[in-house]
This record gives structure tokens, sequence and C-alpha cells, in this order.
């Protein structure tokens, strides 16, 4: 995640894992997803147009 993240995680007194409190990851995993469906449309868009 980073530095900040590796900060907080050795400063917070009731920090938890990522698999007990998935919150921190849920922005990167919805950018990523997002990412992946552009991408995949985009693929499919120059396929079509290809033929």
């Amino acid at each position: 995640m980073g530095r900040a993240e590796l900060k907080r995680a050795e400063t917070t007194e009731g920090w938890a894992c990522y698999v007990c409190d998935p919150t921190p990851l849920m922005e990167p995993r919805a950018l990523h997803r997002l990412i992946l469906s552009n991408l995949k449309s985009s693929e499919e868009e120059d396929a079509n147009l290809s033929r």
C-alpha cells in the first residue's frame, strides 16, 4: 500500500490486517476493476473495428 499505510499499521494500537478489515483495499480494488473493464471494452471495440 505504501509507506503511509505501513506507518499507520505500525503506530495504530488497534490495527487489523486486511483480511479482518479490507476497507483500505476497497478503493484500489474498485479502481483496478474499472481499469480492467475499460481495457476489455477497448480491446473488444478494436477487434470490431478491424473486421
